[in-house]
């Protein structure tokens, strides 16, 4: 195993060249002493940081611990969208806004404390298992037909299926894992999977054209493991094509700005502008559209080509408890939480009766 590894770091080492350049993830790590002394930065704006190298030679000196969090972008690939130039508006509807008020913050609320009681919801232990079940009977007692899709020992995903008049679905989606720290992850992601199943609620009291997908995620702290699962089980059985949107919530409650990022890839450009009017239309929000797409559940489906978005927390603002112990319920901004809610829930009803 060793010796693939450092063939795999050869590899890169080969594919380093100066006037290329790397999207850099950093997933909760600190490695800025390391970027300033081997790349120069290009670009950092939105979620997106662009990288060049430096010089030729002495790429043996870069850690690979830095290596993994590096990904090599084509030239003028990224694109960030700012709010003062996202400024356009949808059509107002009444229909639509009388079941945004009936969103639920004491719902919301105790979600989140529930979750985060959990003496940890990483991915195989007791707390996490407990969460499935949670999930698994609030979506059971709202008329979804649901399954847990195991994919590996003591880690599954919960799915919630609600039929429309068409063969079609709208699918939304968050993660419940967390990195493990003792009764934390609220902001990351018991923010995301409240408003997953506050989402749920709501739309099991009303029929549409399209069918309806709960989809609660599994070991996105792990590598997108239940995202990557069921993508590939769902293109296999032919669910994954009748897909036609989705949304993606992961860290959805620490803002001091009012600014929420939108993300996807390039080929969806169009549908991050229509979800950043309805942002203007129906929430306090001001949108930011980020691409391409990286580090969380919306990748997967991305890249098979389902349109789609995540929407998160301002990355440059994001909360500074992310994967730390300190990740706690009070850290939260619940009206934020509540405004990214009403979006997800405009664009949904949207989608599911066009």
């Amino acid at each position: 195993m060793k010796n693939i590894l450092w063939f795999i770091y050869i590899l890169f080492f080969i594919s380093l060249a100066k006037g290329e350049y790397y999207r850099f993830d950093p997933h909760g790590r600190n490695f800025s002493r390391e970027l300033n002394k081997f790349f120069e930065p290009v670009f950092n704006k939105g979620r997106m940081q662009i990288y060049r190298i430096k010089k030729e030679g002495g790429f043996k000196e870069i850690p690979p611990s830095l290596l993994g969090h590096l990904v090599k972008i084509k030239k003028n690939q990224w694109k960030v969208i700012s709010p003062e130039n996202l400024y356009e508006k949808i059509p107002y509807s009444l229909s639509t806004q009388s079941i945004l008020e009936k969103i639920s913050e004491k719902n919301v609320r105790e979600h989140l404390e529930f979750l985060i009681e959990r003496s940890s919801r990483k991915m195989g232990t007791v707390g996490n298992h407990e969460t499935v079940n949670y999930i698994e009977n609030f979506l059971k007692n709202y008329g979804y037909r649901t399954k847990r899709e195991c994919f590996k020992k003591n880690a599954c995903n919960v799915v919630g299926i609600k039929k429309g008049e068409l063969d079609e679905y709208v699918l939304i989606e968050a993660h419940f894992d967390s990195v493990g720290a003792l009764k934390a992850g609220a902001d990351d992601n018991a923010s995301g999977a409240s408003a997953l199943l506050e989402m749920g609620r709501l739309l099991s009291e009303k029929s549409f054209k399209r069918g309806v997908i709960i989809f609660a995620t599994n070991g996105e702290e792990d590598g997108l493991l239940g995202s990557k699962y069921f993508v590939k089980k769902a293109e296999s059985s032919g669910l994954l094509r009748k897909i036609s949107f989705f949304i993606n919530m992961d860290m959805i409650s620490w803002n001091k700005n009012g600014i929420v990022d939108i993300e996807t890839d390039r080929d969806f450009e169009e549908t991050a502008r229509w979800m950043s009017s309805i942002a203007n239309t129906y929430t306090t929000l001001r949108p930011e559209i980020t691409m391409p797409a990286w580090g969380s559940d919306h990748v997967p489906f991305l890249k098979k080509g389902v349109p789609g978005v995540l929407t998160i927390e301002h990355w440059k603002t994001k909360s500074p408890c992310y994967h730390k112990s300190c990740d706690k319920l009070d850290t939260l901004n619940i009206p934020y939480l509540l405004e990214i809610i009403k979006l997800n829930m405009a664009a949904s009803l949207y989608k599911l009766s066009e």
